[in-house]
Formats: C-alpha cells, structure tokens, sequence
C-alpha cells in the first residue's frame, strides 16, 4: 500500500468551480434524477408489501382451527408480527389469557417474547410463510412490471448521460471521474477502456439501483445457497426436495454488519458466518443441542437444546447490531453479545450437510434505529464551523491506502480530528484507491461514503465516521 499526498494543506475556497467540483455536481445530479424517478415507485412497492404482508398473515391466521394451544400462540404470534391488525390471532392471545406482542393501540411490543413450539413441521411451515424466498419478489422488481417500470425506463438513460459526462474529464481529473463511474456503472465502456492503461478504478464497492436498495431495506434480498454456486467447495447435489453437500462457503457481495442464516437442515451441523480472517460465529447444532461460538477463539456465546423427531430442522442465526440470536426448531430464541467490531463477509457449512432450505438474508437496521435517524438534530454552536471545514479543499492521491491512514490524513489537513466510530473498526484495514485534486471535504466525504460505506457525521470536536 501507499498514499502520495500531493498537497497536505488545506487551500482556501476557489473562487471558481474545480474539475473535482463538476464530477462530484455529476454524481449527485444522476441521483437526484434517479429518486425523483423512484419517489412514485417506492409508493407502488410499499403498497405490494403491506398487501403481501397481511396476506402472509391470514395465510397463518387459516392455520389456527385445529391446533394445540402451543401451535396457535406460535402462529398468532407471528400473524400479529406481519399485520398487527389480524383479529384472529388478535382472539388467540386473549382466549389462552395470555398477553399478547400488540398493545390496544395496535402497536408492536418490541420485548415481546416469541412463543416456544415443538412442531418442527408447522416452524417449517410458518419460516417458508413469514420471511418469503428471494424469487418471490421478481415478479414486481422485473423491468417489465408495472410497479417498477418506469424506474427502469429512467435508469439507463441516466446512465448514460452520466458516463458521457464522465468521459470528458482527461488527465489529473480522469482517474477521478473514472472512479466515480465505476462506483454507479462498474461494465461502463469508459472504465474498462481506462482500466486497459491505467490503475483499475477502486471497485471495492458498487452502488446499488433505488430497487435494489428498496430490497435491501425491506430484507427482501440475500444469496439462496441452495441456487447459488459456492466460492468454496463442489456445488450441492439434488436429491428430491433436499439438496446436499460437503464443506462449501458463499461470499457475500460486500462486507456486512447485519445478515441471518435461514435453514431446514439435517443434524448434525456446522454453520459459520465469519470475515476474511476467520472471526466471527459459528453454530453447531446435532441432537444433544446447539452452541453459539465466537470464533477464531471458539469462545461460548449461548447455548441451548434441540428439538428431536424431525429428520430436517428449522434454524435461525440472527447477527444484528451488536447481538446474535438463535432459533432452533421452535424453541425461544436466545441471544447474545457479538464480538466487537463484528463484520461479516461469507457463510461457510463446515460439516457435510443435507437442506431443504438454505439462505442468507441481508438486513436492515431495526425499526427504532431508523426512526430514531430521522430526529433533526439541535443547533450548535460548532455546527458552523463544521459547514466551514466542509468548504475547505484539499489534493491527495490515495492508493490501495487503508481506511485508518486516509482518516488519519485527513485529521491532519482539514482543522478539527477526523475518528473511526467504534462501529467502523472493522473496516479501517480495507483499501481505498481515490485521487482528487482541490477537492472540498463535503466531496471527499461524499465520495468516501460510496467507496467504503462509511458516512461523516459531524460533532462538537470534529468529524467521526460510522458505518450505517
């Protein structure tokens, strides 16, 4: 690695656009294009999943007649978690004299515990029904549908406009517009043209569409391992509605914070959601129980017991915002704390295994986050100066250069400490390739973001930067 500082002071504020200015002016005026093209799409998608939802809820509500009272707190449970609104299994919780996860209001109570079932069968069942297949959801993303095509239509065009605007930069200024577009358009001619005679644009991240985005947001998008040919290991065989397999891991498009493994398995077997250096958890589950690992150490996170009398059983390995939860079969899920700087980027089967299901869903931040995101902050006094430092310019050339020395660089030139937030300790080792030439802070923050994932925030003593 290497980082050649072409100007370590910070100029004054130039009294005419720079080249750094126009292509950073490109870059957020195709987005802003494209959420304009996809304001009244978000609309039409929302709706599809509220219908989808509380149609996967009376799916479940039908399943009630006839159950133990077990199997029916287990499927009203869940019902209400899909559309708090479902009588139903709103009756269900107040037949058995149980408090139910939905206050009077019709709002979810966030600590309410699931129900425990010991029907392997209807936890299958109810697993296919609550968190839907990625195929699923085709149907209204395709470019042909009438909930998403008109974004489609948009997109290409915008595209393009971007690429023949990018194009046009030469010289210092090319690697720069030629990094950006790589971000938005990685197979654009321009950037496989540029990468023939030049460093290859940074490609440690790609900008995900508004459509793809909504899926992520919404944990409708993952890898379904049962479809997708591993990095690691022969791909499963078929046999029936089961598929198996030996030792195999799949690779995760970029490093993430939040995922959960989903599985109809045979015991025993090794699942492990690990980074590149082998760090993260691993879960064993046979017939005598399961345990939770922090690995490399192999250290004890939570352990419980295992559901028996079912030759393929539901498994669920949750890691979210700091926590690890597990669900075996239909037994209450236990949680615990997650290694620090936890950051994942394949899952491995480490035993050969046998499934009916297996997938990897991506996840969004929990609800009380986001909401919680949406406060306007209250005025400071030191906010204007931070609107000050955005102005400032500076030159650098960063390449292959770890996320720790640009951070350190730039505390050194902007006027106030730039720090790694605890949340992005695990990505201050990934390499940053960026040159930019009288380039404000404002734009280097704002490009940064797209090439790592890590958004400025600004506060009383400087700049801190948090992987959302």
């Amino acid at each position: 690695m290497r980082m050649l500082v072409l100007l370590c002071a910070v100029l004054a504020l130039a009294a005419e656009d720079t080249a750094a200015d126009r292509i950073g002016a490109r870059a957020r005026g195709f987005e802003q294009r494209l959420d304009q093209a996809f304001a009244p799409v978000a609309g039409r998608l929302d709706g599809w999943l509220r219908q989808r939802r509380a149609a996967a809820a009376a799916d479940l509500a039908r399943l009630l007649p006839g159950r133990t009272r077990d199997d029916r707190l287990f499927l009203a449970w869940h019902a209400l978690h899909l559309d708090p609104g479902q009588r139903e299994a709103a009756a269900v919780f107040a037949e058995a004299g149980v408090p139910g996860p939905v206050d009077g209001q019709g709002r979810w109570l966030v600590a309410a515990p699931r129900p425990a079932c010991a029907n392997a069968a209807l936890v299958e069942q109810v697993l296919g029904i609550v968190h839907p297949s990625f195929q699923d959801v085709v149907g209204v993303v395709r470019r042909d549908a009438p909930e998403t095509a008109a974004y489609w239509r948009e997109l290409s065009p915008a595209l393009q406009s971007l690429s023949g605007a990018l194009e046009g930069f030469r010289g210092a200024d090319q690697p720069l517009a030629m990094t950006m577009l790589a971000y938005y358009w990685p197979e654009a001619k321009p950037v496989r043209a540029y990468a023939k005679t030049h460093q290859a644009p940074s490609r440690q991240r790609w900008w995900a569409n508004h459509v793809d985005q909504w899926l992520l947001d919404h944990e409708l998008a993952g890898i379904d391992c049962l479809t997708t040919k591993p990095v690691a290991g022969p791909a499963p065989t078929t046999a029936g509605d089961r598929r198996s397999g030996g030792p195999m891991s799949w690779r995760f498009p970029e490093l993430l914070r939040r995922c959960r493994v989903e599985a109809v398995v045979g015991l025993p077997v090794r699942l492990a959601v690990l980074d590149g250096r082998g760090r993260g958890v691993s879960l064993a589950v046979d017939a005598a129980g399961w345990r939770a690992l922090a690995m490399p150490a192999g250290t004890l996170l939570a352990t419980g017991p295992t559901a028996t009398g079912a030759a393929l059983l539901p498994v669920l390995l949750e890691l979210r915002d700091g926590r690890v939860v597990v669900a075996v079969g239909g037994a209450d899920s236990a949680s615990a704390a997650l290694p620090a700087g936890a950051a994942f980027a394949k899952l491995a089967v480490e035993t050969p295994w046998q499934a009916r299901l297996l997938r990897v869903r991506f996840l969004g931040e929990a609800p009380a986050l986001q909401i919680a995101a949406l406060a306007a902050p209250a005025p400071e006094p030191w906010r204007a100066e931070r609107d000050r430092q955005m102005l400032n310019r500076i030159t650098t050339d960063f390449s292959d250069t770890s996320v720790e020395e640009v951070v350190d660089f730039l505390g050194k030139v902007v006027g106030a400490p730039v720090v790694l937030a605890p949340s992005a300790a695990p990505l201050k080792d990934l390499p940053v390739s960026l040159r930019a030439q009288n380039m404000t802070l404002a734009d280097v923050f704002f490009t940064l973001e797209r090439l790592t994932q890590l958004t400025a925030a600004p506060t009383a003593t400087g700049f801190e930067l948090r992987w959302r």
